[in-house]
């Protein structure tokens, strides 16, 4: 039985994004019959070493920043964020500004934290496989210095975003900026032994200046579509059906995923429909906001925050229609639209761009109101109370709309793994036998 180590970001039961990836990642090789363990971060209140799922969990602390800007989320008294914080703020900056041309590797003690804890743990278990999933960084800084240090232990590179997603300085040139990107992509990618990279990628990597290590990158999307969820299917029946339930989870921002539109739109088509019980789950800002139009008394707003992801998937599996609102982020595909997807209800999403790039994904869903930004609200009122009236309570076959995102399941991905493991095997041992004969 082979064992891999999985370098991720906050994992269960609390996952971040990028934790929830490498779950789904961990459970189909788990279901190869792999040996799994995973590094994550440390959330308040979690143990630095558990077992979840027969799962091996070892936890590092957060970073320093990551820590104060807890502390800043928790903090009681105005004055002291407007007064401390800025301050630290400022500090930062100063020192990205001194790292820059360590870009984009800013944190270099978290690095040391991951690599210590996996030069610990690789004598321990003697690992055949790392993968290090980037966001965050530091864990793909781990492993290239581990990759040199240990060349016979297969190193995978996981990038679930782009290094040039990453925020540029205001007053960074771009060709700098673009320099920096190269440079760290080119010398990583030589390193490691595979690259599964985000298909936002493919437009970057083609350039012929990636032609030396190309033959390294296998482009994956997110695999996020996961069939186990239909074991919650028989909640759905405990609806109360005098109500509309709506629910959305994921991030809002007023800035670049601004939930207005949509909560206008509900003001004035509950008058119509009958009452509006809309769910949110995940970090907001958008109080006001959300007080603003609880004021009516057909359109209710639970902003429930943070929530475990069962307890969001079986509120999702409680809906009458789920909502996806789309970012203001061009090129960015949230993995969460395809769990959406897997969870077979309707769906209403909110687009901003014409030229969105989700639109691609959501053309191949049995049920989908997409409300653009740009169109006058009237006629999305009118299209919205159609939709929930012609689509309220249906379920669509999960195992058809499978069919269409086969991409986007954790199989594809592990199917990719698997074959470059076996490739790479081959490869080391027709080089280790040419070895010793010149030996």
């Amino acid at each position: 039985m082979k064992k891999i180590l999985i370098l991720t970001s906050e994992y269960m039961p609390n996952p971040s994004a990028n934790g929830l990836i490498s779950k789904y990642i961990i459970d189909e090789l788990k279901n190869r019959n792999f040996s799994v363990s995973c590094v994550s971060v440390k959330r308040e209140n979690e143990d630095f070493h558990e077992i979840i799922d027969n799962v091996n969990v070892y936890r590092i602390e957060p970073s320093l920043y990551a820590r104060i800007l807890y502390k800043k989320s928790k903090l009681k008294y105005p004055v002291l964020k407007k007064t401390i914080f800025p301050v630290i703020h400022l500090l930062r900056k100063l020192k990205l500004l001194l790292l820059i041309f360590n870009f984009p590797n800013f944190d270099l003690i978290q690095a040391n934290k991951v690599y210590k804890k996996l030069k610990f743990l690789h004598k321990k278990e003697k690992y055949d496989i790392i993968i290090g999933v980037f966001k965050p960084y530091w864990n793909i800084a781990a492993l290239k210095k581990f990759k040199k240090k240990h060349p016979e232990v297969m190193c995978i590179g996981y990038y679930l975003d782009l290094i040039n997603s990453m925020q540029k300085p205001y007053i960074m040139p771009q060709k700098f900026y673009n320099w920096l990107c190269y440079k760290e992509d080119s010398y990583t990618f030589k390193l490691l032994d595979l690259i599964l990279m985000a298909k936002g990628g493919k437009i970057l990597y083609t350039d012929s200046i990636y032609n030396s290590v190309r033959q390294k990158i296998k482009y994956v999307d997110f695999p996020t579509f996961i069939t186990e969820f239909n074991s919650y299917k028989s909640i759905n029946s405990k609806n109360d059906k005098r109500k509309i339930i709506l629910t959305y989870a994921g991030t809002l921002d007023i800035k670049y995923r601004n939930p207005e539109i949509l909560l206008n739109i509900l003001d004035k088509a509950s008058k119509i429909v009958g009452k509006i019980e809309f769910n949110i789950y995940g970090k907001n800002n958008c109080k006001e906001l959300f007080d603003k139009y609880n004021s009516n008394i057909y359109l209710q707003i639970n902003d429930y925050g943070f929530s475990s992801h069962d307890t969001v998937i079986k509120s999702m599996y409680e809906s009458d229609i789920l909502i996806n609102i789309s970012n203001k982020i061009q090129h960015a595909v949230p993995s969460k639209i395809f769990e959406i997807f897997s969870i077979g209800k309707p769906i209403i999403n909110i687009v901003f761009d014409k030229n969105d790039i989700t639109t691609q994904y959501f053309k191949k869903y049995p049920s989908v109101l997409n409300i653009k930004a740009w169109e006058q609200i009237d006629k999305q009122i009118k299209n919205v109370i159609n939709f929930i009236n012609n689509e309220k309570g249906k379920q669509y076959d999960v195992n058809k709309i499978k069919e269409k995102y086969i991409e986007n399941t954790p199989e594809y991905v592990v199917n990719i793994i698997e074959k470059s493991i076996e490739k790479w095997e081959k490869e080391n041992n027709v080089n280790n036998k040419i070895l010793n004969k010149i030996v």
